[in-house]
């Protein structure tokens, strides 16, 4: 197993009267965030507001694109290393689930291990790939991130795992420690170095400050030189809303990986947060639905096409949606394998 040193830190309106005292409220509701969830706002409801949103500047200017037949190629990154992310088809049916493995040179770090029924596919990718896991991330402990823990943990060789609370790993914590595996209790504002990739920890906070278990995933930001990934996993507007307030356009980053599968997440709060991470590329998980123009997902998703300048690539069209670096160019597209 590659050996790396870790460091961590703390970076850490009767009518008219009624609406003129509705305006401002309506401002501080969009500015601040402090809405509930809103779960059934229409495309033409999230235009209409938008509006009064700066639509964002590309993060890198990038202007030097080239199309292949499977991939898009953009010129403007000079980073050393071999850097790739791979983010696979791990949804099954109407289960959404994640597997993304970050690998540079021979570390590999993975998020999560997906559903059961692609448990061969997803298992025997991640084999062919690494003799050995540096770091499993468990995103939260809720629905089909627990599908593979134990039998990961039984089959692929794991020094360290990163959780955000204990209840429903009880099982696996057991068995981690049976083969002293390191588990490591991460929290906002931890900042993880890696053979010059830096990994800051943006949510959850110490105690948690949220009552639902997706609000408290894992969600951090990798960088690497200039260019950087936003990994939001099952954020949903709460912590999304709290995410705008804590680090505003800090969140910046090349690469969003959009939050909990595009579905049940807040539209104003989200909205501030696609403004403030401003990415040239997003990345969409999950399961296709069968009425996709009808369902929330696409509602939500539509945000990027419709309001903002950035590039969209939809899981479910790939079986392992590759961004790795060619000749110090950053390409995005299928895996070749």
């Amino acid at each position: 197993m590659g050996q790396y040193s870790l460091e961590y830190s703390k970076k850490d309106n009767k009518s008219w009267f009624s609406l003129k005292l509705l305006i401002p409220l309506l401002l501080i509701i969009v500015l601040f965030g402090c809405v509930q969830e809103e779960e059934n706002v229409s495309v033409e409801d999230v235009v209409e507001v938008q509006e009064e949103i700066e639509v964002p500047k590309p993060l890198l200017n990038i202007t030097d694109v080239e199309e292949e037949e499977n991939a898009t190629i953009y010129k403007e990154y000079e980073l050393d290393g071999n850097l790739s992310i791979y983010f696979l088809n791990a949804s099954w049916d109407k289960k959404n689930a994640r597997t993304i493995l970050i690998k540079k040179g021979t570390l590999d770090i993975v998020v999560d291990l997906g559903s059961k029924e692609k448990r061969d596919f997803i298992f025997s990718f991640l084999k062919s790939m690494s003799d050995d896991i540096e770091v499993l991330v468990i995103s939260s402990p809720l629905g089909s991130n627990l599908d593979n823990l134990e039998y990961g943990l039984n089959n692929l060789k794991i020094a360290e795992i990163w959780y955000s609370e204990e209840n429903g790993l009880e099982n696996i914590f057991q068995t981690a420690r049976e083969k002293q595996i390191t588990l490591r209790k991460v929290s906002r504002g931890e900042v993880i170095e890696f053979d010059g990739l830096e990994f800051l920890i943006l949510n959850p906070t110490s105690p948690p400050e949220f009552n639902e278990g997706e609000n408290n995933a894992i969600a951090f930001k990798l960088t690497y030189s200039n260019f950087s990934v936003l990994f939001a996993t099952d954020l949903l507007g709460g912590a999304l809303g709290r995410l705008n307030k804590v680090y505003g356009d800090s969140l910046k980053s090349t690469v969003l990986e959009y939050p909990s599968y595009g579905e049940r997440v807040g539209q104003i709060k989200t909205r501030l947060f696609l403004s403030n991470v401003d990415p040239e590329v997003v990345v969409l998980e999950g399961y296709k639905p069968e009425d996709l123009e009808n369902s929330l997902k696409f509602t939500n998703y539509n945000l990027i096409y419709k309001i903002y300048n950035f590039t969209g690539y939809n899981l479910w069209d790939y079986e392992i949606l590759e961004i790795s670096f060619e000749n110090s160019s950053l390409r995005v597209g299928e895996f070749e394998g």
